[in-house]
């Protein structure tokens, strides 16, 4: 081979290895670690058609204290933490928590009888990082009413592939003791609905929970937190 072809393979070798090397970074995203960049979610936009949606699933006995429509509600606290849209009842005021919405007519209500409540949230459960979310959800969302900690039954538990939405029944403990009888907990319905990106660094969370005499709003609440708009996410 002559000197002149030795060259020009050698060139023609390095131009061939610098594809590869800008192949790579591309495939990367540019992270340090190689791996690729969560792919981005569909963008959710939550509309008043949503609302009516909700509002036809509450029962026309309760129509009347609950009208649902298109709430935004800042999750901060300090941290980075996104805004929610989501269809929620009107005239419930933000809760303790950042993220929820308490019904102010319920303010002297017994506990023993339930709340109408929701919440929405976002948990990295410790470091936030890309995990295997279906499994951190099923621990830290839905194991107390899997294994038996919080007394009731399952009327629901839907699992798919980046969701998860669960009904639960909550119900009291009686307790005797001699000829005494003591009732303790909250005769309430749990929604709880988390979804989440594959290779997110956190999931999201909307749990609702209907009092006793409420628990009818449930299939509203299931319908309502299926569609939540999230924005400055990951």
């Amino acid at each position: 081979m002559q000197r002149s072809d030795r060259r020009r393979l050698r060139i023609s070798n390095s131009r061939a290895a610098l594809l590869v090397v800008a192949a790579t970074a591309a495939s990367g995203c540019g992270r340090s670690d190689g791996a690729a960049k969560p792919a981005a979610a569909a963008a959710v936009t939550v509309t008043a058609e949503d609302a009516a949606a909700v509002n036809a699933l509450v029962p026309p006995e309760l129509a009347g204290a609950f009208t649902f429509e298109v709430r935004t509600l800042d999750a901060g606290d300090g941290r980075a933490r996104p805004r929610y849209t989501l269809v929620a009842p009107r005239g419930w005021t933000p809760g303790f928590l950042p993220g929820a919405l308490e019904n102010p007519a319920e303010a002297t209500r017994s506990n023993s009888d339930g709340h109408n409540t929701v919440r929405v949230d976002r948990n990295c459960d410790g470091e936030c990082r890309p995990k295997d979310w279906a499994k951190v959800v099923a621990a830290v969302e839905y194991a107390q009413y899997l294994d038996g900690q919080v007394p009731g039954t399952i009327v629901k538990d839907d699992v798919q592939a980046t969701s998860r939405t669960m009904v639960f029944q909550r119900d009291q403990t009686i307790t005797r003791a001699g000829d005494t009888t003591s009732t303790t907990g909250t005769k309430e319905r749990v929604v709880i609905h988390t979804w989440w990106t594959p290779g997110a660094s956190a999931y999201h969370s909307c749990v609702a929970t209907t009092a006793n005499d409420t628990t009818a709003l449930a299939a509203a609440w299931e319908r309502a937190c299926a569609k939540v708009a999230v924005e400055q996410a990951d």
